[in-house]
């Protein structure tokens, strides 16, 4: 049986993925623009205190595990083999592309993508390509006009 509380869990997430408290705290305010203290992650971690439900959806999402498991509603052995990878770092200034067949096989190999799948950049031709990158520009522009 665990016996993890909520801190207990983010204290191992921060470890894993090789963060300091004060690492953590900064990567965590520029990311949801948040202005948490040091010592608050502290309460957090040594389960004084316990983030509020909005913050805790955000703390899962920045460690790329489920809710559930930062709750310790699962146990560490089913989710933290699926869930505690640390998240690649995709922020924009992070990302560059030299190729348009670079940025498309970019977005292609991203889970969510490669799911709907079966996508084979190497036997596609030059011409293949270049219409899914427009197509995918096209939808990406029908999108951003709708959520506006």
């Amino acid at each position: 049986m665990n016996y993890d509380r909520p801190g207990d869990r983010i204290k191992k997430l921060i470890k894993k993925n090789g963060l300091s408290q004060k690492e953590f705290v900064e990567k965590f305010n520029e990311k949801y623009g948040y202005s948490d203290s040091e010592a608050t992650v502290s309460q957090y971690v040594n389960n004084k205190r316990t983030p509020e439900i909005d913050k805790m959806v955000k703390i899962a999402n920045f460690f790329n595990v489920t809710l559930d498991y930062i709750m310790c509603r699962t146990d560490v052995d089913s989710d933290m083999s699926i869930y505690d990878k640390p998240k690649e770092n995709t922020s924009k200034s992070n990302i560059s592309f030299s190729t348009p067949q670079e940025a498309l096989s970019f977005i292609l190999k991203q889970e969510m993508v490669a799911d709907f799948g079966g996508y084979d950049l190497e036997n596609m031709s030059d011409d293949e390509i270049m219409e899914m990158a427009e197509d995918i520009a096209d939808m990406l522009k029908i999108i951003s006009r709708k959520h506006k």
